[in-house]
């Protein structure tokens, strides 16, 4: 997608990878309030820390085959999704980077 602009990257991304019916909120933590404070504090430091580098999210957004990522970064043309590891281990991020389309997972420990 040479020559593409940062919108219709972030539109290609939302069409190609969300599921349709679900809400797409940008750039707006979301909080699951299934998760431990500490995960959600740790989402929300790095949200943070990503809109201060210009960068366009989204959080726990419904992927088109139901998975959930923490933060999804929209604006790349190879999206990046961050996942919070509280209790988490890598065998389940390796997991998880066959279930996200595509999508290469930085995993982030949080204590």
């Amino acid at each position: 997608m040479s020559g593409a602009t940062e919108y219709q990257i972030i539109n290609k991304n939302i069409r190609d990878l969300l599921d349709t019916m679900s809400s797409k909120i940008i750039n707006v933590v979301r909080i699951d309030s299934g998760n431990s404070l500490e995960h959600e504090l740790k989402k929300c430091e790095i949200a943070y820390n990503l809109l201060k580098q210009g960068r366009t999210i989204i959080t726990e957004a419904k992927l088109k085959n139901g998975k959930k990522p923490d933060i999804l970064v929209l604006d790349l043309n190879n999206p990046i999704a961050y996942e919070i590891m509280k209790s988490e281990s890598m065998k389940s991020i390796h997991k998880k980077e066959e279930e996200y389309l595509g999508i290469r997972i930085i995993p982030i420990k949080c204590d």
